[in-house]
């Protein structure tokens, strides 16, 4: 038997739509039906715990500047408190004689929280979402200024109106939700928000909804300007959570008040393994399986750590409700009656199998096949699972109920997101999927039982080598406790935790450790020294980082050129890169571009970065291998990054986008579909992407990125039509040229150039005569390349093409596979799972990364770590978590270079001793 114990869970409102009306149709509705809804869903609201504690909060607001609110999920904070606010029109009464009016933010940490719980808002102030509701997310806005009063946001964006307003004079109330999350976005922002509180009070009092915001603002990067003689109201500042150590955050914001809101409980019993398991993914799979079988109807919500592990875990279950019919058909008697065996008279149709395993030390086991009934036909082969609607069916699980598998993740497209939030289909169980999202950011109702992994995907940065990395990692108690009491909201559940009781009580932390603590900080201390702040070390936090993260971060800056050497900010570089909402080496990339004659394509591929689920791998393995087979048509020799644009202008070529012009004004802001011109809505571009397994919802999504970034290109005088070679999107793309060695014969110099203008550190080296494995220059640390990059995919044509011609060049197949890789590479993103790779890369030169482009000159001198000497001779093999070794300084005339872009250099930078590997036969 399982270990278990009850834990209490709260209550609280399903966070979706009226059942029925979807949000294309909710956006279509009358002013009149609207009022409807709204007038529909008050009994729910007035049904809160937090509603009998409106008139307290609005007392306590009214009385002091800074307020902190622990509800427990379900109270219904996130909804009511914005709204509360608001009905008393003294927080967003317009200007006299002005239309502008003041504004509540109310700040999410995640984009997903802030679009779907700001049109429930609107749906219940019977508002069309985008008027006097609406929301502001990276690359994403829906508001009107002027009509638009509660703004529901990330801290990032919040951040960015900061630079240009530092006094923030558009809002009169800031509310800091979900503020136990402890974002570095989160945490900075409350400091900032600190700051900018202290220099309001000092500028001269108006009354809420007196004061004339700015109808634009400082340029990006102005330092802070002194208080203005302008009235301005106090800055509210509200801090909301339902986990939260509301002392520590009250004793840093000078002795704020605390308001508990109890929810509504129920008892969630919560049950342990009983020794730890070696295959979460397969565990899940098992109790999910197990548990659909056994418990009565209720969704189930599991908790995994990311997209590849939610696809693996649907692949799974679908493979379990195959071995299920197999065993089936076993006891089914071949006759031509259809029924079963005599001998099975005693069995019952769907109940539990005899010799059922729980979870005790089988993480993977496949249940016992249950009996046929005595009565009717024999059970027939389920359907298939439906990729878009994701169903299992009954028969293969042993039950009478189905189950419908729903993801969510932040990168989902949204309307593949609402889908979790729809009730199942009479006779369905739900399953959803999810990620640490699901733990606060969103209420779902119908949910009894949940089965927690306990880790979640964690970013890490390790000061002392700069690396960046995202790690798989134990959650805290606060967070199982989150993640068990989403089982109670509406009635008593269950939580099934994947680990020990010991596990919980001695292994995991009480709280999450700030991601400030733990998190590459260059992006802030930029902003930080664009608002005028200089001497970041001394900023206000509640939580400061060590000073090996800041000496980290200021040195890559200066490395990129934002700062000067001395720390102070380089202009107009650091100004330039502030100013685009991009991680600074990207940021930086797009500039040094504008010299090099490349921006179109950097424009492409930042976008193409920043929308994850591009390529399209269906779960069948017919399905995955039709989708490699098409995913070929766009690999490049040179790598990932040009494999990802390549695969972009062939859809931008197809849907007749146009990437040389500047975008108008109309379109900034708008997303999918709405900025897309008529020629790429047609049922061809659609058959185009399914054909060759691209996602097109995340196509648009691309599109309507790259839009924005040509606008902030715009902003700042930079020409985001320039490209290395004509027209791009009027250029034709057929199978044969896509099958070519560059989609447009393009030089891939310059964009690689760029690229590593940004990443200059992000450089390996191979290492000899191991297949796909290198070297990085700032540990010595020796990774593989992941899988799925397109330099594997074409070395590995070239030793097929090889093999074909029989050639006796080499001696063995590894030795090819060896001489097809190219020798430097210039990675993006490193990642740890079970093993350590480096994903996105690309073949560089690296002496390219000492050149500068004419006008962007490249520091001399940096804040980075002194030179490393010189190595000793290099083992065979090191052991994993040796100590890493210096890296060698290469010399200029033995670097090797792939032949894709030797055959490009000029010939007075070629190595003289270049050892070119075959070129591939076309």
């Amino acid at each position: 038997m399982l270990a278990h114990e009850v834990e209490d869970a709260p209550k609280t409102v399903f966070f979706h739509e009226r059942k029925g009306t979807s949000n294309k149709q909710l956006d279509k509705l009358s002013k009149k039906e609207l009022s409807r809804i709204a007038h529909d869903l008050l009994p729910a609201r007035q049904q809160l715990p937090i509603y009998g504690a409106r008139d307290e909060i609005l007392r306590e607001v009214g009385a002091s500047d800074n307020l902190i609110i622990v509800g427990e999920t379900g109270s219904g904070k996130t909804t009511q408190v914005p709204q509360f606010l608001y009905d008393t029109g003294l927080y967003t009464r317009p200007t006299p004689g002005s239309s502008a009016r003041p504004m509540i933010a109310i700040v999410q940490p995640r984009r997903v929280a802030a679009t779907s719980i700001a049109r429930r808002v609107a749906s219940e102030m019977g508002v069309l979402l985008g008027e006097e509701v609406g929301y502001a997310v990276r690359f994403d806005e829906r508001m009107h200024r002027g009509v638009t009063a509660l703004k529901y946001l990330t801290g990032g964006m919040l951040l960015r109106e900061a630079l240009l307003d530092p006094l923030l004079r558009e809002y009169s109330v800031v509310i800091l939700d979900e503020a136990h999350e402890r974002t570095a976005q989160s945490d900075i922002l409350l400091g900032l928000l600190k700051r900018i509180a202290t220099r309001r009070a000092a500028a001269p009092k108006a009354a809420p909804g007196e004061q004339q915001p700015p109808a634009g603002g400082a340029p990006p990067g102005q330092p802070e300007e002194q208080p203005s003689s302008t009235p301005l109201c106090p800055l509210k500042l509200i801090v909301m959570s339902a986990t939260l150590d509301a002392e520590k955050f009250a004793s840093f914001l000078g002795g704020a008040r605390t308001l508990h809101i109890r929810g509504r409980q129920f008892p969630v019993e919560v049950f342990y393994t009983g020794t730890p398991v070696t295959d979460y993914l397969d565990a899940a799979t098992t109790c999910v399986t197990q548990l659909h079988r056994e418990l009565p109807p209720g969704d189930m919500l599991v908790f995994l750590t990311g997209e590849e592990e939610i696809a693996t875990v649907t692949t799974l279950l679908q493979e379990r409700a195959a071995s299920f019919m197999a065993a089936l058909s076993h006891q089914v008697d071949p006759g031509a009656d259809g029924r079963p065996d005599e001998d099975d008279e005693d069995g019952e149709a769907g109940g539990i199998p005899e010799g059922e395993q729980d979870l005790d030390g089988a993480d993977g086991a496949i249940p016992a096949a249950p009996r046929s009934g005595a009565q009717g036909p024999a059970p027939k082969q389920a359907p298939a699972a439906s990729e878009e609607e994701g169903l299992i069916g009954p028969t293969t699980l042993g039950t009478t109920l189905r189950m419908a598998v729903r993801p969510i993740y932040g990168a989902l497209p949204f309307e593949k997101q609402q889908l979790v939030f729809e009730p199942a289909p009479p006779g369905t169980r739900k399953v959803i999927l999810a990620t640490n999202i699901a733990e606060t950011s969103l209420t779902i109702s119908g949910i009894r039982y949940v089965i927690d992994t306990g880790l979640v995907k964690q970013r890490a940065f390790h000061p002392h080598t700069g690396m960046d990395s995202l790690l798989v990692s134990p959650i805290s108690r606060d967070a199982a406790r989150q993640r068990a009491g989403r089982a109670g909201r509406e009635a008593p559940g269950r939580c099934y935790r994947l680990y020990t009781e010991e596990t919980y009580q001695k292994e995991l932390q009480e709280h999450t450790v700030p991601e400030i603590l733990r998190c590459n900080l260059a992006a802030f201390v930029l902003q930080l020294k664009c608002m005028g702040i200089e001497d970041v070390g001394a900023f206000d936090l509640i939580d400061r980082p060590t000073e090996a993260h800041l000496a980290q971060a200021t040195a890559t800056l200066v490395r990129l050129g934002a700062l000067t050497p001395q720390g102070a900010l380089a202009e107009p570089l650091g100004r330039q890169m502030a100013a685009f909402p991009l991680d600074p080496p990207f940021a930086k990339a797009i500039i040094v571009s504008q010299h090099l004659g490349c921006t179109s394509e950097l424009l492409s591929i930042t976008a193409m970065l920043s929308v994850e689920n591009v390529f399209f791998t269906p779960p069948s393995e017919d399905g995955r291998q039709r989708a490699l087979r098409a995913r070929a048509q766009f690999m490049a020799p040179e790598g990932d990054h040009l494999t990802l644009l390549r695969a972009f202008e062939a859809y931008a070529a197809t849907a007749r986008l146009d990437l040389r012009r500047p975008p108008p004004r109309a379109l900034r802001g708008l997303t999918g579909a709405e900025c897309l011109p008529a020629t790429a809505r047609t049922r061809g571009v659609a058959h185009w992407c399914r054909e060759h397994f691209l996602n097109q919802r995340s196509l648009e999504r691309v599109w309507a990125v790259r839009l924005q970034l040509a606008g902030y290109c715009a902003q700042l005088g930079l020409n985001p039509g320039l490209a290395t070679t004509g027209p791009a999107a009027t250029a034709a793309v057929s199978a044969k040229d896509q099958g070519g060695a560059s989609l447009l014969s393009r030089d891939p110099a310059p964009i690689l150039k760029a690229l590593l203008s940004g990443f200059p550190t992000h450089l390996a080296h191979r290492v000899p005569n191991q297949r796909a494995q290198y070297k990085l220059t700032t540990t010595s640390e020796v990774v593989g390349l992941h899988p799925t990059s397109s330099l594997l995919a074409t070395a590995a044509a070239r030793q097929r093409g090889a093999r074909k011609r029989g050639s006796s060049k080499f001696k063995d197949q590894a030795q090819l596979g060896l001489s097809s890789l190219p020798e430097s590479v210039l990675y993006t993103e490193y990642i740890i799972t079970t093993r350590h790779y480096l994903r996105t890369v690309s073949a560089v030169v690296p002496e390219w990364a000492d050149e500068g482009p004419q006008g962007v000159p490249m520091p001399t001198a940096t804040l980075a770590d002194p030179e490393p000497a010189a190595p000793a001779a290099p083992k065979q093999e090191e052991p994993r978590g040796a100590p890493a070794a210096a890296a060698p300084r290469r010399s200029k005339s033995k670097v090797e270079v792939h032949p894709t872009l030797a055959r490009r250099l000029p010939a007075k930078r070629r190595p003289a001793t270049a050892a070119l590997a075959p070129r591939p036969r076309r």
